[in-house]
């Protein structure tokens, strides 16, 4: 799974956009900025399945940059799925 995003291509950079757009959601719902029901009304399904898609790609990207990326979809993610 880690060779998909080695490469340079579309497949690295669609999967950037998405995992960056729900950091930014997860981000602004962390900061009372988003309402919570709304954005799980319209990305709680999504984000569910995307961040278990994900995660080994999440893991990936953190040993390389032996960063934090995407903490913020992480805790989300992980608060959703408590709810459920």
């Amino acid at each position: 799974m880690s060779q998909y995003l080695a490469e340079d291509g579309e497949n690295r950079e669609n999967f950037l956009f998405l995992m960056n757009m729900f950091e930014m959601l997860a981000i602004g719902l962390n900061g009372g900025i988003y309402d919570k029901k709304m954005v799980m009304d319209a990305f709680g399904e999504e984000l569910r399945g995307i961040y278990g898609i994900a995660e080994p790609l999440i893991r990936h990207v953190r040993g390389k940059d032996k960063g934090r990326a995407f903490v913020h979809i992480e805790s989300l993610a992980s608060k959703i799925k408590n709810q459920t």
